[in-house]
């Protein structure tokens, strides 16, 4: 009797835990003074998440998020460019990127039905890139010499991650989702602007 209760125990305690990974797409949007020299991006990744219970768990997450450059920020870029070299300098180009590892506890309110809501709070580290693209050959032409056609410039950014979701149950062992998250990093850019972005999208359990 004893052995069948310590069974029936440790079946009840790995049904209420659970582990589940999977992939994530989303659009990643750029706010606030971000999205003056960041354009409509895209963010991918994965989320591993452990529930400990039905209703709260722990979510990791790695993604990658990359967003072009404004139209203002490169016709920024071009007229600094005309105004040094005194010459028409046109189609530089911009491109930010950001690295994210980040983890976040997850809570479920104990609602019925095939949709389940959920929010999430946490932080962690964003790696974020700027890439500078310059039309070497107009500036060569307009007496400078460059180097590299390219340049890129990275930092080491710690940051907070908010969410909030609905997940799809269904009778198969995978299941889908909608995300929504806004992610703000703490230090400020050159312009005294703080980089937050808002992302929404889709993700898959396995």
């Amino acid at each position: 009797m004893a052995l069948a209760f310590a069974c029936l125990s440790v079946a009840a305690r790995a049904h209420a835990e659970q582990f589940e990974i999977g992939p994530r797409f989303a659009f990643s949007v750029p706010t606030g003074r971000s999205g003056i020299g960041a354009d409509l991006g895209f963010n991918a990744g994965a989320r591993a998440t452990f529930m400990s219970g039905p209703t709260v768990g722990f979510c990791a997450d790695l993604g990658y998020h990359r967003w072009p450059g404004s139209p203002y920020a490169n016709a920024a870029l071009d007229a600094f460019f005309s105004g040094v070299s005194g010459a028409a300098i046109t189609g530089s180009k911009l491109t930010l990127s950001a690295f994210e590892a980040t983890g976040s506890v997850k809570v479920v309110p104990p609602v019925k039905g095939p949709v389940s809501p959920w929010i999430r709070i946490g932080a962690g580290l964003y790696r974020v890139n700027t890439n500078l693209r310059v039309p070497k050959d107009q500036l060569e032409a307009a007496g400078w010499q460059v180097q590299n056609e390219s340049s890129n410039g990275a930092s080491y950014e710690f940051g907070y991650v908010g969410g909030a979701g609905l997940g799809f149950k269904s009778g198969g062992r995978i299941r889908s989702g909608l995300d929504t998250s806004y992610h703000y990093l703490v230090r400020k850019d050159d312009s005294g602007a703080h980089l937050t972005v808002f992302t929404i999208g889709v993700y898959l359990l396995l």
